[in-house]
């Protein structure tokens, strides 16, 4: 049921940030609007205007939300590399840690990031698939010669391998 309120109370912030967005809402200052700028592929860019008074109420799980509808908005032809991998989090361009850390945090908001700050995506790709473990090397191919030693977590063995090549 938890699971349920938060997602509505996101849903809800997100909504009432693109109703007032919608409504030519003009903040009072450039002071008072933050902006982000998130670069992806070789040249292409695209910038995400946040009111500061928003700050505290939206969340790093809505700026990837909203990064990914834009990139994915703005870019029509998607290069191979995007194809394979999917877009999981977003990154500083120079490399501050600590703001990183920050970023993998969905829930936390956005109060912490500076006017400026420049993104990029951070791509994860797809594990391995199983069937490149058929060839598992395990105990039994190889011939034990002798015991070296015994430890609390573990024995060392002494063997030659059982290996033969097939042509």
């Amino acid at each position: 049921m938890n699971k349920f309120f938060e997602k509505f109370s996101l849903l809800q912030k997100t909504n009432v940030f693109r109703r007032l967005s919608s409504k030519n809402m003009q903040p009072e200052s450039v002071d008072d609007v933050l902006t982000l700028i998130v670069e992806f592929g070789k040249n292409s860019k695209i910038e995400i205007k946040i009111p500061e008074k928003f700050s505290r109420q939206l969340t790093c799980e809505w700026l990837l939300d909203e990064a990914i509808a834009k990139i994915n908005e703005k870019s029509t032809i998607k290069t191979i590399q995007e194809n394979e991998k999917s877009l999981v989090a977003l990154k500083t361009k120079n490399k501050d840690f600590a703001v990183d850390y920050l970023l993998s945090d969905p829930k936390r908001s956005l109060q912490f990031l500076k006017d400026g700050t420049i993104l990029e995506p951070y791509y994860g790709i797809d594990a391995r698939p199983l069937d490149e473990f058929q060839f598992k090397v395990e105990l039994e191919d190889f011939e034990i010669e002798t015991m070296l030693g015994h430890g609390a977590f573990s024995t060392v063995y002494l063997g030659n391998t059982n290996f033969y090549a097939v042509i």
